[in-house]
């Protein structure tokens, strides 16, 4: 007598299809769900500290707001602005970020580009620029700029009839990275563009200027393109300049993460506060984490801290937290640093200073100096391969492991905060330091009570100097320059006029 067979064996068909639903929907569990992602592979010549790799919360309410962000990630998406020097516009370092996060919760676009040939400065990894006709750019590494700057830090405008400029992703775009965002100015009368995707031209028109416009025009590409050519095609003129801030390039349809690049080389915090259109374009982005990763080039060259970039940090976390409340902040120190092959000392007080705000502001802090191995640890990455021999900069692959890095702190922490109700705050301790006696500009020197000697030179204030470092520029100090010039404060102005006599 025959057995009568079961429902799998009469449609094996059947059992196949649904054992590969069961699969795929299990893939898609692991895919979206951060707390199985495979733990970033760390050298272990180079003195990274995992334990120490967290975002440190002050409070449970950004934490919160992100975890609820991310549980909807699919439907919702989550957006990163990525602010910083050159750390940030190499781009290697923005490139580990996104691709460990867009691996876990989906891919909603490459995000911001820029011309950044017509800058005349090197274009982040991920994609290369060429153009054509005269450009006049700023940079926000000179404060005031020249031009309105925006999110990126750079602004390019052209009145050549002849210009345009290319992007040329390195990597094929996802089907659905349609959708063009054009950070760009306005004009009294209307401007069409003309956008080259990949040999199909489209044409996008750039609406006169009125009260409360938008900062950007969005266009819809036919299909994902990998090269992307931008020119402007009728409005153009003397008085009607073609004036661009960046492209942001991104999926139709919702869910998944996009991380801009935003870096400039030589830019200062004090930069972020003279970007005037930066408010508006981070709402315009709806910015879910904005991360601020300064530090290097204010206090690099003089290995010091000035008295006031406490008050530049606070300024900038206020300006960004104006722009997008909602937003998740995210403060960085940086990393140990070497200045012409000597040591640079401040960057244990820049961490420390940076911390201290970080948690009186109520924003997240990444602590990257001491989790990439605190003071004199730079030598061990170049000895690997990872830092360049400039003592300031890592290599692609150093920054590419920094993003991922950064990805994984935060999806760590997140998870922590998540499993630990009660906690009220995320800190790490930094590791235990003897303290150093800072010197008090403010106190008298001897060499402050003795008369000026020889012929003086008169030395004109630059936007952004302070007697601290016009003092170490003429190896003099900060009391001589007041006493020779009968200063009674040590705020100064552009175009201020200083006597520095010789130093003995």
């Amino acid at each position: 007598m025959q057995k009568a067979l079961s429902f799998h064996h009469r449609f094996p068909a059947l059992r196949w299809l649904i054992a590969r639903s069961w699969i795929f929907a299990l893939m898609q569990v692991f895919a979206w769900n951060p707390s199985v992602a495979a733990p970033v592979e760390i050298p272990s010549d180079i003195g990274i500290r995992p334990r120490m790799n967290r975002i440190q919360f002050p409070d449970r309410e950004g934490a919160n707001r992100l975890n609820e962000r991310l549980r909807r990630v699919r439907s919702l998406g989550l957006r990163i602005v990525h602010l910083g020097d050159s750390h940030v516009q190499f781009g290697s370092y923005t490139e580990g970020l996104r691709d460990r996060l867009q691996h876990t919760y989906g891919n909603a676009g490459f995000g911001l580009v820029f011309p950044y040939s017509a800058a005349r400065t090197y274009t982040p990894a991920g994609y290369s620029t060429e153009h054509e006709g005269e450009w006049e750019c700023a940079k926000s590494r000179r404060v005031p700029p020249q031009l309105p700057l925006g999110v990126v830090g750079m602004t390019c405008r052209t009145t050549d009839p002849a210009a345009s400029f290319t992007i040329q992703m390195k990597r094929a775009p996802k089907a659905d990275s349609r959708r063009l965002r054009i950070f760009c100015a306005r004009n009294a009368e209307p401007m069409t563009l003309g956008i080259e995707a990949d040999g199909k031209l489209i044409k996008a028109v750039i609406p006169a200027a009125a009260e409360d416009d938008p900062v950007f025009i969005e266009a819809i590409l036919p299909r994902a393109a990998r090269q992307l050519t931008i020119r402007p095609l009728e409005g153009l003129g003397p008085e009607a300049p073609f004036e661009i801030r960046g492209v942001s390039i991104e999926r139709v349809g919702p869910g998944g993460v996009q991380v801009h690049t935003a870096g400039v080389g030589a830019s200062r915090y004090w930069a972020l506060l003279h970007m005037a259109h930066m408010e508006a374009e981070l709402a315009a982005l709806q910015a879910d984490i904005v991360v601020i990763d300064f530090g290097t080039n204010d206090y690099l060259y003089y290995d010091t801290i000035e008295p006031g970039l406490e008050q530049v940090i606070r300024d900038s976390v206020a300006k960004i937290r104006a722009a997008v409340p909602q937003a998740l902040i995210i403060l960085t120190s940086a990393q140990d640093l070497y200045f012409k092959k000597v040591h640079v000392t401040s960057g244990r007080d820049f961490a420390a200073l940076v911390r201290r705000i970080a948690f009186e502001e109520k924003v997240a802090f990444w602590d990257w100096f001491w989790v990439a191995g605190g003071p004199k640890s730079l030598p061990r990455w170049q000895e690997e391969g990872y830092a360049r021999t400039d003592g300031v900069h890592l290599t692609p692959k150093g920054y590419y492991l920094k993003g991922e890095l950064l990805a994984e702190a935060l999806v760590v922490s997140l998870k922590w905060m998540e499993k630990h109700p009660r906690a009220k705050q995320l800190e790490i301790l930094q590791p235990t330091q003897k303290k150093r006696p800072k010197a008090d500009a403010s106190k008298p020197s001897k060499a402050s009570a003795t008369k000026p000697r020889g012929n003086y030179q008169i030395h004109v204030v630059s936007v952004g100097e302070s007697l601290w470092t016009i003092s170490r520029r003429y190896n003099v100090t900060v009391e001589q320059l007041k006493q020779w010039n009968g200063l009674k404060r040590t705020t100064l102005f552009p175009g201020t006029k200083l006597k520095v006599y010789p130093s003995r």
